[in-house]
């Protein structure tokens, strides 16, 4: 560098060009950066990248500076003289994200997230959790001094209700005064405020924090189980989201891996996803299929009919809606029980006693009907017990199947009227459809499983694809 300078203050005093002092920075610009990068041998986020080029830039001018004073233009034309070399470090550094190391696919549930790799060998592969779970629940619990995620906190919430954050996949995006958060927010034990520009907020520990940030601490989680399972930093992600997810939330939802070190190659609709594992089953096979995917997770109901041709999928149409799920059967349970606990004692078990008094209730409670709800898909008859559940009194409420399927049955009319549209949408039939794939937990329900079945003429559900 010192007899580059040297050699440019003579060029200087010899009036040499303009051009001489643009090729003397763009070789300074360039040797900062190729030292920058030799230093960080994997792939460097964009952010990262763009700091080292502004300091790169100032360093070529610093370097100009010391021979002569620089005008605003001449300035100028050394930032554009070197944009071409940034252009070219930015190519390379988003090479190195596909070289020699897997990205992972991270599935973001409303009540659970799963992540796995696929191998050389095509092999897909489940990442366990610090746990030794194939699952991890959507579950963050944000106490003073640290932040809990995954089984910890969900089987923890007891304790700390009020700062344990979950249904983050249904508040992502949405505004406040939304009927559907307004209606959900009587079973969130954690406290929700109207934000700028009509934003959901989440109050907990005297802050306020927006969904995706909370977010943020569930994908860190799941990429440190993913880093520690593959013995290298994660670079790049396929994340899958609903078939209605719109361009805000899956903005939102990439700014948030953004932050915690994941480059996002792609989103993937969750119905897409499933075909693409179902369509390997059909790869090779010259007979086109036209397959109804239906999925019913948790928190949302997707719904697509591709079309599969060798190894070529086509969407035909999607639908769905993004509050509708085995999350709602268990709030139709939740009201059920209340309902039958207020005709017999007179007391409103949602209102009565303190706010932290209803939160532990209402956790309880929830908790109870969601095994339940289980328990009804392989017996017939089930019973919600919470015992005490206010003063001294117990709360038990007995389920039969009947009387479950009659309190889901708005639900599961809804799931249908949904199929109707999504066929009128590609102008097909229910016997236009070759295959009827089933997915998500709630599709175990054996009531939702004959519905649909019932759509079609009474034909079998592939159930190749495990439901979650």
């Amino acid at each position: 560098e010192e007899f580059a300078l040297r050699f440019l203050h003579y060029l200087t005093e010899k009036n040499a060009r303009d051009s001489t002092h643009l090729e003397f920075a763009s070789v300074m610009y360039t040797d900062k950066m190729e030292k920058a990068l030799k230093e960080k041998s994997h792939y460097i986020p964009e952010k990262e990248l763009q700091h080292y080029h502004e300091e790169a830039v100032q360093n070529s001018l610093q370097a100009l500076s010391k021979v002569k004073p620089l005008s605003e233009k001449q300035i100028n034309k050394v930032k554009e003289h070197v944009t071409p070399e940034y252009q070219k470090f930015k190519i390379i550094n988003a090479r190195k994200k596909t070289l020699n190391f897997p990205a992972i696919g991270i599935d973001f549930g409303t009540t659970y997230c799963c992540v796995a790799v696929c191998r050389n060998n095509g092999e897909v592969e489940i990442i366990p959790n610090s746990v030794g779970e194939n699952t991890t629940p959507s579950y963050v619990r944000l106490d003073a001094d640290e932040v809990i995620v995954g089984n910890h906190a969900k089987d923890t919430a007891y304790r700390s209700l009020q700062e344990t954050i979950y249904d983050l996949k249904r508040m992502c995006g949405r505004h406040f005064n939304d009927p559907n958060i307004q209606k959900l927010s009587k079973y969130w034990p954690f406290d929700l405020d109207k934000g700028e520009d009509g934003k959901i907020q989440i109050k907990v520990q005297n802050q306020t924090l927006l969904p995706e940030q909370v977010l943020t601490h569930l994908l860190t989680y799941l990429k440190g189980t993913a880093d520690e399972f593959l013995g290298d930093p994660v670079i790049n992600a396929v994340i899958t989201v609903p078939a209605y997810f719109d361009p805000k939330q899956r903005a939102i939802t990439k700014d948030a891996c953004d932050k915690v070190g994941l480059n996002v190659l792609q989103f993937i609709s969750e119905p897409a996803a499933a075909a693409v594992a179902y369509g390997l089953h059909y790869k090779n096979e010259d007979t086109k299929r036209n397959c109804l995917v239906f999925d019913l997770g948790a928190g949302t109901f997707d719904i697509a009919v591709l079309k599969f041709h060798k190894n070529k999928i086509k969407i035909k149409a999607i639908g769905g809606d993004p509050f509708l799920g085995g999350v709602d059967f268990d709030n139709s349970m939740i009201d059920y029980c209340v309902e039958a606990f207020e005709r017999e004692h007179r007391i409103n078990l949602m209102t009565a006693g303190s706010k932290s008094e209803r939160d532990k209730r209402l956790n309880r409670i929830k908790t109870e009907c969601e095994i339940q709800k289980r328990q009804l898909s392989s017996s017939t008859k089930a019973k919600v017990s919470v015992d005490p559940i206010h003063g001294d009194i117990p709360l038990v409420v007995p389920f039969t199947r009947d009387v479950f399927y009659k309190i889901i049955k708005p639900s599961v009319d809804k799931c249908m009227e949904i199929v109707d549209q999504v066929l009128r949408k590609c102008e097909m039939k229910e016997t236009d459809i070759d295959d009827i794939m089933i997915l998500g937990g709630s599709s175990r329900i054996p009531y939702v499983q004959s519905r649909l079945s019932e759509k079609f003429g009474g034909r079998s559900l592939l159930k190749r694809v495990k439901p979650e």
